[in-house]
């Protein structure tokens, strides 16, 4: 936390799922699971469990920067957001043993009772291909608490800050369509495919093909029928 309490290194664990909108920007959500310590040179000592839901924007330092001159296997993003943290935990006077502040213990409106608030979330994050789909990574960012009171000790800063710091095994699902990029925006666009046109093939004449068959029925009745010339008679001249 600010000024009068100094954080300890604790350690936790968490889950994040990323989505990548564009080359540059993209959404990554994160659950984080942990604890909180930290103290003063006065003997007051901060402890505290954690459960954290994180909505962060990221944008992708790399390719903004380089495109597509830079090294692919590396990203480095900064990421911004917002969240909710649940807080369950107490400081303590380390000498007299006195409790001075306490905080959820089922008295909260969070999870099992924690106390809840508001958290804004600022920091770095890079990831490494390492090949089949798999990538490791490592993020850092700073937490702060919507008031000064997390801890109950006021500070001259109107908000508590801790520090989260991660590394991490990240694996991307290989959903969808699989796109190419295009060489000199990096934009992703879909292979074209060319429609294909079927052969027409010719259709009969019906009609045609009726008038043939008759043709082929008449003509030798034609050829074989005889034609008779009428004669002619001529009457016989009276004087």
């Amino acid at each position: 936390t600010a000024k009068n309490i100094t954080s300890q290194l604790k350690i936790g664990y968490g889950l994040a799922l990323s989505k990548q909108i564009s080359p540059l920007f993209g959404l990554k959500g994160n659950l984080l699971i942990g604890k909180l310590k930290g103290k003063t040179d006065s003997n007051l000592e901060f402890n505290s469990d954690l459960v954290e839901a994180m909505l962060n924007a990221s944008i992708n330092f790399s390719e903004l920067s380089w495109g597509t001159k830079r090294n692919q296997m590396i990203n480095i993003y900064g990421i911004a957001g917002l969240g909710l943290g649940n807080f369950n935990g107490s400081t303590i006077n380390k000498t007299t043993g006195e409790i001075i502040h306490s905080f959820g213990h089922h008295s909260g409106k969070g999870i099992n009772g924690y106390e809840m608030g508001v958290l804004a979330n600022l920091g770095l994050y890079a990831d490494f291909d390492l090949g089949n789909n798999l990538k490791v990574t490592i993020e850092s960012a700073f937490k702060f608490t919507e008031d000064d009171n997390l801890d109950g000790v006021v500070s001259g800063f109107s908000h508590d800050v801790y520090n989260y710091t991660a590394i991490g095994i990240a694996y991307k699902f290989p959903l969808g369509q699989k796109y190419k990029r295009n060489a000199r925006s990096e934009s992703v666009i879909p292979p074209i495919l060319k429609p294909t046109v079927p052969e027409k093939k010719a259709q009969p004449n019906v009609a045609l093909e009726e008038a043939k068959k008759v043709d082929s029925i008449i003509q030798p009745l034609v050829e074989k029928k005889e034609v008779k010339e009428p004669k002619i008679q001529v009457p016989d001249t009276i004087d």
